[in-house]
């Protein structure tokens, strides 16, 4: 049987009101992904007067421009394997 798996899930809410959600592996349950921890201070850290842009990699590469959000929500999911009948 395999282990657990943790997923976080970054959605964001852009301000034109359109959003979408990016899937990140979390090594543990509770501990934030190191690319949702540098956007979620990006995002706190923002000033208007500069115009900065996220990128975040994995299977597919995906560039925010971080004037652009209007909201987030970090969702923390565990996939548990189902088991098998015998």
């Amino acid at each position: 049987m395999t282990d657990k798996k943790y997923i976080q899930r970054l959605k964001l809410v852009l301000k034109c009101g359109g959003e979408f959600a990016i899937d990140f592996n979390a090594e543990e349950n509770g501990k934030i992904n190191p690319q949702i921890e540098k956007f979620v201070q990006l995002f706190s850290d923002f000033d208007p007067e500069e115009d900065h842009s996220i990128v975040f990699g994995g299977e597919r590469m995906i560039g925010v421009r971080i004037s652009e959000i209007a909201a987030y929500e970090v969702l923390s999911l565990t996939f548990t394997p189902k088991k098998e009948k015998e």
